[in-house]
């Protein structure tokens, strides 16, 4: 009977994460980038935020989002899924990619994209890594971004408000192109 309480509930979140925004993955079965090949220091992180007062995103019918970079050291909030788990929703912009269909699901024809999040001594605390489509940016046509990649933090290695911490993005497309960026923020 047990077993099949746990074979329930592992069930249930699979399919749950399975239909969250941003294509949610399991990582441990997405392919790595091959971090050998060149890659160009181009990619801004970010976050998600209100076109009109640059507010995170609330997620809200009909809020219209905008790319807000990060600077160093900014807040960035530690916010929990439905399902209860604990990350930092992050955006990317950059330019030069295949940027992939946003209005189908994702597939390997899409962008994959590998983010992490760190203390400042490289002890990796959450990741990212799965396939997501960039959509152009409308204040610049030559760039593309995703306001959606969810870093999940890991429950064994707590991340504490006020936490210095640097986010690292990798994104390859289909093409092979590859480009890269870190930022610092804060823990909020």
């Amino acid at each position: 009977m047990r077993q099949l309480y746990l074979l329930s509930v592992a069930s249930a979140f699979i399919v749950g994460c399975a239909s969250e925004p941003g294509g949610l993955q399991d990582t441990a079965t997405t392919p790595e980038i091959d971090t050998s090949s060149p890659c160009t220091d181009d990619i801004e992180i970010g976050r998600c935020g209100l076109a009109d007062t640059l507010d995170e995103c609330a997620g809200i019918e009909g809020e219209e989002h905008v790319f807000v970079p990060l600077e160093s050291g900014d807040p960035v909030a530690i916010i929990t899924g439905f399902q209860g788990a604990r990350m930092f929703a992050l955006a990317a912009r950059t330019s030069g990619i295949e940027p992939g269909d946003p209005s189908t699901p994702p597939t390997d024809a899409d962008p994959l994209v590998d983010a992490a999040v760190r203390r400042t001594e490289f002890s990796t605390v959450g990741r990212y890594r799965g396939w997501m489509a960039f959509v152009e940016d409308p204040e610049d046509a030559t760039r593309h971004m995703n306001l959606e990649i969810y870093v999940l933090l890991e429950s064994e290695n707590p991340v504490e408000t006020g936490q210095e911490l640097v986010a690292e993005v990798r994104i390859a497309d289909a093409n092979g192109t590859q480009r890269c960026g870190t930022s610092t923020f804060t823990a909020e």
